[in-house]
């Protein structure tokens, strides 16, 4: 009886074990995780931005920062070929990664044929504030015809903002 038992308790544990191994997510898993929580904080921050809730944003800006930092490369890889729902996202958490290794890849995207793609690319750089970020994309957009690309590169260039002679304004 006791060794069905112990035979019994094996089979139970190696089933256990073998569940959990399966439980843990595959790379797309763990990718399709990152863009369901850049999504939820996405919307978390507009929501908090139309309220004028600093707090909530510092708050919200603190865990995009964490996520870009934790799956950069996937971003940056998604920015670049990825579909462009994915693309509009990863260039919104790349502007929170306060690396300007994203620099390069944003600026490749706004001349993107999606305008939320190029719009938060703008953002992002915007964002980023690399030292050595140029201004050209900022004042080409400041004309466009979309008044969703005038509004980011408007909103892009506060972080960018010195002296008014700095950004030739």
């Amino acid at each position: 009886l006791s060794f069905h038992m112990t035979r019994a308790g094996i089979l139970a544990l190696l089933a256990g074990t073998a569940f959990s191994c399966t439980a843990w997510p595959s790379e797309e898993g763990r990718v399709q995780e990152a863009f369901d929580r850049v999504r939820f904080l996405f919307e978390e921050y507009n929501k908090a931005h139309d309220k004028q809730d600093d707090a909530a944003l510092e708050i919200i800006a603190g865990d995009l920062r964490r996520v870009a930092e934790a799956e950069f490369d996937v971003f940056v890889w998604e920015l670049a070929e990825g579909d462009p729902v994915r693309q509009g996202y990863s260039a919104f958490v790349l502007g929170f990664s306060e690396r300007p290794a994203a620099a390069p890849a944003l600026l490749a995207q706004t001349v993107h044929p999606n305008v939320t793609v190029r719009a938060n690319a703008l953002l992002a750089l915007g964002n980023l504030a690399a030292p050595d970020t140029s201004m050209e994309p900022f004042r080409k957009f400041l004309g466009d015809p979309m008044p969703q690309l005038r509004i980011a590169a408007l909103f892009a260039l506060r972080p960018l903002a010195g002296p008014a002679d700095a950004i030739g304004m």
